[in-house]
């Protein structure tokens, strides 16, 4: 499968900055946490200091077999569960 685009479920929170967010991901080694541009999320709600749940743009490199691996906004590849990405 070639990379596409497509987003994770995540938790979301405001970032440091006014263009940025913080995200949180479940991986397959644990948590990882993140910023990217405000531009690569999506909630229903506005950002507050608490994370609430979202979406974030990835780069899909492989799914299937129930694990996919998504490269996230800052550059990291990170295996998770293939039921947290969608195309």
């Amino acid at each position: 499968m070639a990379a596409c685009i497509g987003q994770i479920s995540c938790n979301l929170s405001v970032g440091p900055f006014s263009g940025e967010v913080v995200f949180y991901i479940q991986t397959d080694a644990g948590p990882y946490s993140g910023l990217a541009p405000k531009h690569y999320a999506s909630s229903s709600k506005p950002l507050l200091r608490t994370p609430i749940p979202g979406k974030l743009r990835v780069k899909i490199l492989r799914n299937g077999g129930g694990q996919a691996v998504v490269q996230v906004p800052d550059g990291e590849a990170l295996t998770v569960s293939a039921d947290l990405v969608k195309t």
